[in-house]
């Protein structure tokens, strides 16, 4: 089975899920699977984009954040559902049903 990455969208939502009610910077490296590098370039960006906010050492999701992430949830679920789909009907079409 071959590896897939995850994308910028699946990161982002993990790293706000884990600021959700705050994280320092190594909670967040090891619940988003990531390096400090990586984690940097994001908190970064996040942090330029409103996304998440620090205070003292920890960050936490922001109200856009949120918003952010619960449409990342909607795509990510419909996404799913549409794969699940093409699957199914892929099976059907190999098994020779109509």
């Amino acid at each position: 089975m071959a590896i897939k990455r995850r994308s910028r969208i699946d990161i982002t939502a993990e790293i706000l899920d884990t600021a959700m009610n705050g994280a320092n910077k190594t909670q967040i490296v090891y619940n988003a699977n990531l390096n400090f590098i990586t984690a940097n370039k994001y908190l970064d960006m996040l942090m330029k984009k409103n996304l998440i906010k620090k205070k003292g050492d920890l960050y936490f999701t922001t109200e856009k954040g949120k918003t952010f992430q619960e449409l990342a949830n909607v795509l990510k679920s419909e996404d799913n559902n549409r794969d699940i789909e093409g699957r199914s009907l892929k099976a059907r079409k190999e098994g020779g049903n109509t």
